[in-house]
């Protein structure tokens, strides 16, 4: 990641790459009628960006708002019956609260937030060390 600070905001963008396995399968009776589809780990391999610009409250704390941008590759696989999960893709957008904590060379930096529409939310908790 990158934080750019000035004495009132600071703007931080941050990379992450995931490697997942994925489950996919319908909740009981909401299958389509005559579909039995399930499937279990699925690999997936993400990139995910966060840019985010924070004021700065007091030394060493800072909220503000961000916006992260996933891609996300899902690799095929067998899914049961004689379905097979092709190769996809998929673009995720949103946005999060963030803070910036930070004490001494550590800074802990809590966010909240979704991707695409409100029923996809997220919590993460980073967590870095500065060598200076």
């Amino acid at each position: 990641g990158y934080a750019f600070s000035l004495p009132t905001f600071t703007l931080m963008l941050q990379g992450q790459l995931m490697l997942g396995q994925s489950n996919i399968g319908f909740n009981p009776g909401e299958a389509p009628p005559g579909v039995l589809l399930d499937a279990q780990n699925i690999s997936s391999l993400g990139l995910r960006a966060d840019l985010s610009c924070l004021a700065r409250l007091a030394e060493g704390v800072a909220v503000g708002l961000g916006f992260p941008l996933m891609k996300t590759f899902f690799l095929s696989g067998k899914v049961g019956g004689d379905f097979v999960l092709q190769r996809s893709q998929a673009i995720a957008w949103g946005g999060f609260v963030n803070m910036r904590l930070r004490k001494n060379a550590f800074v802990f930096s809590p966010k909240v937030g979704f991707f695409n529409d409100w029923k996809h939310y997220f919590a993460s908790l980073d967590f870095q060390f500065h060598f200076y």
